[in-house]
């Protein structure tokens, strides 16, 4: 599926969707695939799933859930209450379904839920997600419309929170590709400092254990030959020479 079919998708529901969808950060693949057109890169994959994250649950969102079952969106429930949407009219040509899933940072002790009773979309929760949500860009998908993004520093930190946590072997491979696809598209003087001066910010607040731990699984991704996060780049036959790949980590963390 071209990046233009994805964009085309994306526009068409923020318009069909009137503005419902203004509060919501756009994160995952999608995400990635804006960083490298604004900077003018090339996205190392491509996803046909659509991540939304929210900071808080609203009844209001109940407008929003009607307006993608007009536009041909299914509800699938899962065991646990969380809405995933699939069209089944989408579909990219593996035969994989276009999917919207929504998210809400899941906080506090294990067992405690921010989501209200109200909700008129259960989204998912997950760690670290907050992390988004405290500085977003702003993507112009066409005159008028516009989409939030994560800061891409703070999309990369997240990204090294979480890829281990992954249970599903491909999803841990497309954040790998992700989290390298980053590192490179920023991996000059002129833009190295868009990232590392956000995450320098972040390590004098209470997220400094976050940082400090998503740089120590960044360092065993990439600083040797035999790590995993090599092997996945070799294996995915990037344009990248090893040496050009050490070189950028190293680059990378000489100015954090």
């Amino acid at each position: 599926m071209s990046e233009k079919v994805l964009i085309d998708y994306l526009t068409e529901i923020i318009e069909k969707t009137k503005g419902h969808l203004d509060r919501f950060i756009l994160i995952g693949g999608y995400a990635s695939l804006f960083y490298h057109l604004k900077m003018g890169g090339t996205p190392p994959i491509f996803t046909t799933d659509l991540d939304f994250l929210m900071d808080e649950t609203s009844k209001e969102d109940s407008i929003l859930k009607a307006m993608l079952l007009e536009l041909g969106f299914e509800v699938i429930v899962s065991e646990s209450g969380e809405e995933k949407f699939k069209n089944p009219e989408w579909i990219e040509n593996e035969g994989i379904i276009f999917e919207i899933e929504f998210l809400i940072p899941k906080l506090g002790r294990e067992g405690r839920s921010i989501i209200k009773n109200d909700a008129g979309i259960k989204p998912q929760e997950l760690r670290y997600l907050d992390l988004l949500i405290e500085n977003t860009w702003t993507y112009e998908l066409d005159e008028g419309i516009t989409i939030q993004i994560p800061h891409p520093a703070r999309y990369l930190l997240q990204k090294l929170l979480t890829f281990n946590r992954r249970t599903e072997h491909y999803k841990r491979e497309n954040d790998i590709l992700y989290i390298a696809g980053i590192i490179d598209l920023f991996s000059d003087e002129s833009k190295i400092t868009i990232l590392t001066d956000e995450i320098k910010q972040i390590n004098i607040t209470q997220r400094k254990k976050w940082v400090q731990k998503a740089v120590n699984n960044y360092k065993k991704l990439f600083l040797k030959e035999s790590s995993e996060g090599m092997k996945i780049l070799i294996k995915n036959q990037t344009t990248l020479s090893i040496e050009q790949i050490q070189f950028q980590a190293e680059f990378f963390l000489e100015h954090l």
